[in-house]
C-alpha cells in the first residue's frame, strides 16, 4: 500500500509539472532595484541555432539559448534570419498580447558603445526594413542597478523608416516597448487595431551602432501588463517555478497525510 501511495504522489507531482509546461509562457520577475516586476516570457530563445548575416552588416548568432547581435562600428541591422518565433503559434497567444501593455526583451550590452535596436514590423514583403516602433515615446529600460528609466532613441527613419531604442554600454536588464507606440496603433492604414497585430513572428531587428563594435546579448521575449514595481518581489526569482514547487510540496504533504490516515486505521 505504501508503494502505491508513493506512486500516486509521484504521478500527482508529474501532472503538476505537465500542467505548468503546457501553460502559455513562464512567469518571471524582472529585478528593478527596489523590487520586481512580473512578466510572462513567451520565447526563451532556446529553439534557435546557427549564425546568420543580416541584410545589413550585423551578425545574428544563436548560442546557449540566447541571441548575440554583433554590430560592426557604424553598421546597420535590418532583415535577419528565417527564425520564426514559436510563440506566434502558442494557444491563446493573441489574448496574451491583447491583455498586455508592453512587449519586452532581456538585453545585455557587452560592448563599449551604444547600440540602438527595434523590432522589424515584418520579416518579409512591405514590412521588411520598417521598424515596429512608430513613435519614439514610452519605452523603458529596467535594471536591478537603476530601476525603471525612460529610454532614449535614435532616428533611423531616413533609411529604415522608424526609430530604435538606445541600449547604453554596460546595460544589463530589460527593454520594454509599449504597444501604444507600435505601428498597429499609429498606422492610418490599420483599422480595429489590437496588440495582436504587433505580434513578433520572426526574430528580426532593425538598428544601428554608430561608434564602436558592440554585441547585444538578447533573451526572454516577454509580455507585461504594466511596469509596476512590487517591493515584495525578489528580482531574479522564477515565480512559475516557485509555484510548481509549492504545488509539488502540497501534493507530497497530501500523500503524507494519506499515509498517516491509513496507519491510524
Amino acid at each position: 500500500m505504501k508503494k502505491f501511495l508513493a506512486l500516486l504522489c509521484a504521478v500527482a507531482m508529474l501532472s503538476v509539472f505537465a500542467v505548468s509546461a503546457s501553460a502559455l509562457g513562464t512567469e518571471v520577475v524582472v529585478p528593478a532595484k527596489t523590487g520586481g516586476i512580473k512578466v510572462t516570457v513567451i520565447d526563451d530563445f532556446s529553439s534557435y541555432s546557427g549564425e546568420y548575416l543580416a541584410a545589413g552588416s550585423t551578425l545574428y548568432k544563436f548560442e546557449n539559448g540566447k541571441l548575440l547581435l554583433d554590430f560592426e562600428a557604424g553598421g546597420w541591422a535590418y532583415g535577419g534570419p528565417n527564425a520564426a518565433s514559436p510563440s506566434a503559434g502558442l494557444e491563446g497567444i493573441a489574448d496574451a498580447y491583447n491583455n498586455a501593455a508592453y512587449i519586452g526583451l532581456k538585453v545585455k550590452n557587452t560592448g563599449e558603445g551604444v547600440a540602438s535596436i527595434a523590432f522589424e514590423k515584418d520579416g518579409s514583403g512591405e514590412g521588411q526594413w520598417m521598424t515596429q516602433l512608430f513613435v519614439a515615446d514610452g519605452c523603458k529600460l529596467v535594471s536591478a542597478a537603476n530601476g525603471v528609466q525612460d529610454a532614449t532613441y535614435t532616428d533611423i527613419s531616413a533609411a529604415y523608416r522608424g526609430h530604435a531604442v538606445d541600449i547604453p554600454a554596460g546595460f544589463d536588464g530589460y527593454l520594454f516597448i509599449p504597444f501604444s507606440s507600435m505601428r498597429a496603433f499609429n498606422d492610418d492604414t490599420v483599422t480595429g487595431a489590437t496588440n495582436a497585430l504587433c505580434m513578433i513572428k520572426d526574430i528580426h531587428f532593425a538598428g544601428t551602432c554608430n561608434n564602436t563594435p558592440t554585441i547585444l546579448e538578447i533573451d526572454n521575449l516577454c509580455l507585461a501588463a504594466d511596469l509596476t514595481v512590487d517591493p515584495n518581489l525578489d528580482g531574479g526569482q522564477d515565480t512559475a517555478d516557485l509555484s510548481v514547487i509549492a504545488y509539488a510540496a502540497a501534493a507530497i504533504t497530501g500523500c503524507g497525510a494519506l499515509v498517516v490516515a491509513r496507519k491510524r486505521k
